[in-house]
């Protein structure tokens, strides 16, 4: 792993590019190897991808964000920061689970729907725009 700098938003921050797909990770941040990063996606300050997790495209995972094992998040979609996104979960394109908002095991957020600050989708429940 090479550690270079990445802005993120804030200014320029230790990160690097995540060997598999190549998107940019705060270096504070816990990415697990089998997780993909795709190109364009970014990983924040402190958050936490699991085994197996997928990361598309200009997708952003905000500070202190959790994205479980397993969970697929769509290209251009917004985890926000304190947010968690639980395993075998579906964050659509373009979708926003804003700041401290929880999203359940197995449950799917659809394109470009919008999980409020602090909300609560239940596990395997649907929110759709």
């Amino acid at each position: 792993m090479t550690t270079t700098t990445h802005d993120f938003g804030s200014g320029l921050v230790s990160a690097h590019q995540h060997p598999l797909g190549g998107g940019w990770v705060d270096d504070s941040a816990t990415v697990s190897e089998d997780a993909t990063v795709s190109e364009d996606a970014e990983v924040g300050a402190g958050s936490i991808v699991g085994a197996g997790a997928f990361v598309d495209a200009y997708e952003i995972v905000g500070a202190g964000a959790i994205v479980a094992a397993d969970a697929k998040v769509g290209a251009g979609a917004t985890v926000g920061a304190g947010a968690f996104v639980d395993a075998y979960e579906i964050v659509g394109a373009g979708a926003i689970v804003a700041a401290d908002a929880k999203v359940g095991a197995g449950a799917t957020v659809g394109e470009d729907a919008e999980v409020g600050a602090g909300s609560i989708v239940g596990a395997g429940a649907t929110k759709t725009a």
